[in-house]
Parts: structure tokens; C-alpha cells; sequence
């Protein structure tokens, strides 16, 4: 099968936007006495409709990760959808922000002022991010060993 007819067999199966889309560049092609080739005519639909359909799923994506007490997995998510979605700057530094518990916002605002970078931002987060973690697993195991000398109490120590 020729490189046209397939695009022409690809082309009239399409309905809606991607019909009016495909009609438009078969009629400026044909304008400009042009042949489409099946890679330009693959890429293009990428380009078109793929593309902005992964970014608005990924800024979907980005809005529902929360942040459960693992600041180095919640970074690695981020950052993962981020690189579908593209952002950067304020923009991206406030999504991640979005996502973390009040006690991690309170520990991020107390180191001052924060990095504009996003490297330098997300690894600030990550520091303050293990920094909290450490102090709550070291205040968990005290409470642990507490009750364990307590015979009141059926806890046990793990």
C-alpha cells in the first residue's frame, strides 16, 4: 500500500476535531500540489492531538499525588508527571507546595526563603522533607518503647 493511500485510509476514519483537523491539511496540501509521507502525517497527529491530551492528563495526575509521609517517593511522582506535563517556575514550586501535609508546609516556611530554582527548590523540599520524617519516626519510637514498659498497655515494639 502506498504512503498516500494509507494516509488517506487513516484520514477518512477520523470524525470530529481530528476529521475537521485532516480535512484542512489534505486541502493545503493539496493547494501547494504537495504529497504527505506517512512519518510527517504519524508525527503530526502527535503533535496535534496526542501532546495535549498527556499534559492535561498529567496536570490531572499532578493535582491528585499527595504527599503520605515519603517525601523521596511524592518527589520521584512529581517530577515523574512533570515531565509529561512541562511546568516550571512559581507554577511548578506551587503544585508541589499543593500536595505536602500542613505539618510539611509549616517545616518548608521555616527555612526562610526558598529557592527559585526548581532543582534547588525540590532538593530544599527533599531535605526538609527527610528532616520531618526522621523527627516523627524518632518521636513514634519513643512513644513505642514508653508503652512497652508500661503493663497496662498491649503495644508491642516492632
Amino acid at each position: 500500500m502506498k504512503e498516500t493511500d494509507k494516509i488517506a485510509f487513516v484520514g477518512h476514519r477520523m470524525s470530529g476535531n481530528a476529521e475537521e483537523w485532516y480535512e484542512a491539511c489534505a486541502a493545503q496540501l493539496k493547494q501547494q500540489n504537495k504529497e504527505d509521507d506517512w512519518k510527517s502525517f504519524a508525527s503530526a497527529i502527535e503533535t496535534r492531538f496526542s501532546s495535549r491530551f498527556e499534559q492535561r492528563d498529567a496536570l490531572r495526575k499532578i493535582d491528585r499525588i499527595v504527599y503520605d509521609g515519603d517525601i523521596e517517593l511524592y518527589s520521584d511522582k512529581m517530577e515523574i508527571a512533570n515531565a509529561r506535563a512541562g511546568l516550571s517556575g512559581v507554577i511548578w514550586r506551587e503544585k508541589l507546595k499543593r500536595g505536602l501535609t500542613r505539618p510539611m508546609k509549616k517545616k518548608l516556611s521555616n527555612v526562610g526563603r526558598l529557592p527559585e530554582d526548581n532543582i534547588e527548590f525540590v532538593e530544599v523540599l527533599r531535605e526538609v522533607g527527610k528532616n520531618l520524617e526522621d523527627e516523627v519516626k524518632e518521636e513514634h519510637q519513643q512513644k513505642l518503647e514508653k508503652c512497652s514498659r508500661c503493663s497496662r498497655c498491649f503495644h508491642k515494639l516492632y
